[in-house]
This record gives C-alpha cells, structure tokens and sequence, in this order.
C-alpha cells in the first residue's frame, strides 16, 4: 500500500474522522440532497485519459455511472472488488474502505468517488445476483438482443426469486457491502464536503463532450505507459 502523511498513526480500515493540517474540515450537515449531481459524460475517451492528473474531468454522475470507465481509478480499486460470499465481501470491502479513506485523506474526490462506487456496486450486484440465478436480470428481445439506453425496450424483467429461494451467501454479502457504505462511507463528512465542493463547482461547467477543449488538451498518446496506477 502506497504510505501517506497519516497512514501511520492510523490503521487503513479506521473509521476515525480524519485528522491533519491538510484534511478538509468536518461538514456537520448529512448528506445533501439539495443540488443534483451532474450527468456522467459517457462519451469521453476515457481509455485515453488520465482523470488523477486532470480531475477537472470528472463528473460524478447518479449511483456507479462510470465506474468501469474513469481511470487510473478503475485499475486500482478493480482487483480488489469480489462478492462471491461474505467472507470475500468483507475482506473486499475492507479494502477498499481502506483504500477511500487514503483517497479522502489525499484530497482525491475523484478517487475517493470511485471507491465509493465500487462499494455500492458490491452491494448491488451482490443484491442482483441474490434476486435472479446467476444474476441475469432481463430478458431481451430475440429480434433485436440489443439494450436500449435509457428505457426498457426489447428487454423485460425476470421474476425475482422468492426470499427462501434467494442464495443466502450473496444475500448477505450485499449486506455486509450496504452496511459499509450507508454506516461509513455516506457518513464520512470528509468525503461528504469534497463531494458537495465538487458538485457545487461542476454544475456551473459547460457540459463536457469528446470534442471539448480541455478534454482534447488531456488525450495521451501512451496511455498505458503515462498513467501511474498504485499498487494497493
């Protein structure tokens, strides 16, 4: 695990209010709900991009939008992301609290929004997999197979399994990952305030499209071998 300022006086999985001269001040207030956040821009060329070195980037969207996508986060928190039973859920999600508590430490939002990400989309497709045999959730037209963005057409939902039916090891992995992010990650005001900061600043940006300067200005040529992943 990359060492940071404080990552000495305090064990990685703490839920301890971060200290230090360079943290952001504890908001008071719980989560906001009062502006809300802006679209995630899907058609970004993140595969070319570097959002650690140009944050100014990143939108962090509804709910996971964007979680496989925005890099060098996904690399990071990725391997580490498992729901297979509670006891790989809780080794996983231990992690990768860890890892946003360095992330909102640093002052990262973006990091620190990815790792949120991931620890909701533990507890979702844990949810899903637990709802529906082998998780798959819809069934799709056999003329079209295609999902449809931003409706249900072609597809329609597959009945959820009864309670007693549900598999209990993913039943409660999800439960093990909602815990995390309801009782520490949604209550850490750290991460609250950087996410409210970020959403106040982002909602009055002109939205971002692949041909937008700045996003232009950020393309790299070698994209692999520019972007520095941590190793956690």
């Amino acid at each position: 695990m990359v060492q940071t300022r404080a990552s000495s006086s305090r064990t990685a999985g703490s839920s301890d209010p971060i200290a230090g001269p360079s943290a952001p001040k504890p908001n008071p207030k719980p989560k906001s709900k009062s502006k809300p956040a802006p679209k995630f821009p899907y058609d970004l060329p993140y595969a070319q991009l570097c959002l650690r070195t140009h944050p100014h980037l990143y939108r962090t969207g509804i709910g996971e939008q964007g979680v496989l996508m925005v890099e060098p986060y996904k690399s990071e928190l990725l391997p580490h992301w498992r729901f297979r039973n509670p006891a790989v859920a809780t080794e996983s999600s231990s992690k990768l609290y860890s890892i946003f508590l360095e992330y909102v430490e640093e002052g990262d939002l973006v990091g620190a929004d990815m790792a949120r990400k991931f620890i909701q989309m533990g507890y979702t497709r844990a949810r899903r997999y637990a709802n529906h045999k082998g998780g798959k959730k819809y069934l799709y037209d056999d003329e079209t197979k295609v999902k449809a963005k931003g409706n249900a057409r072609g597809r329609r939902e597959i009945e959820r399994l009864k309670v007693q039916d549900q598999d209990p090891d993913k039943v409660e992995a999800a439960r093990i990952f909602k815990s995390l992010l309801d009782d520490k990650v949604w209550s850490n005001q750290s991460y609250i305030q950087l996410r409210e900061d970020h959403i106040d600043w982002a909602t009055s940006q002109p939205s971002l499209t692949s041909q937008s300067k700045d996003v232009q200005q950020a393309l790299l040529k070698h994209p692999q071998s520019q972007r520095i992943v941590r190793k956690w």
